[in-house]
């Protein structure tokens, strides 16, 4: 139930996988999943969870499989969902979602993927740029005293 989801805290970063299906657990205990941010597999499957408790899961970054077979999820939920850019399955049948909510929520995160790649290639574009103009500019010819010069200066 959500009293002892607030128990296993304790061992959030440890924890990649975690079936809650058929277990008690409801949207309050959601806050504490939140917290789980290293979770990879999350089941609810058969609980009490509505689209208020996954509104909350946007911190899980890592959730790569979600199942909320037999819940009470609805299109609404699809929403909240585009916040796990990691997610790859997703188990929705005997709920509320329509085929067309789960087709969009698809679509959504593999743009995101595609944006995501996009910005890390421009990143790394930068740096090369900004590391080879640095190079050239700063790097090929080292200003240098001659030693003749700066003993001639000290005698006079």
């Amino acid at each position: 139930d959500d009293a002892t989801l607030a128990r296993l805290l304790v061992l959030a970063p440890a924890l990649h996988r975690l079936d809650l299906g058929g277990t008690g657990v409801t949207d309050s205990g959601m806050a504490h999943v939140a917290q789980m941010t290293e979770l990879r597999r999350l089941r609810l499957d058969d609980t009490a969870i509505t689209d208020d408790g996954l509104a909350v899961l946007s911190p899980l970054k890592r959730l790569a499989s979600l199942n909320l077979h037999s819940t009470a999820i609805t299109d609404a939920a699809m929403d909240s969902l585009t916040q796990l850019p990691r997610l790859r399955q997703l188990y929705v049948w005997q709920t509320g979602v329509t085929s067309m909510a789960a087709l969009t929520l698809a679509d959504a995160l593999e743009n995101r993927r595609k944006l995501d790649r996009y910005r890390a290639q421009i990143a790394t574009n930068q740096r090369r740029i900004a590391e080879e103009t640095f190079q050239i500019d700063f790097g090929a010819k080292p200003l240098v005293v001659p030693e003749a010069s700066a003993q001639e200066e000290d005698d006079e």
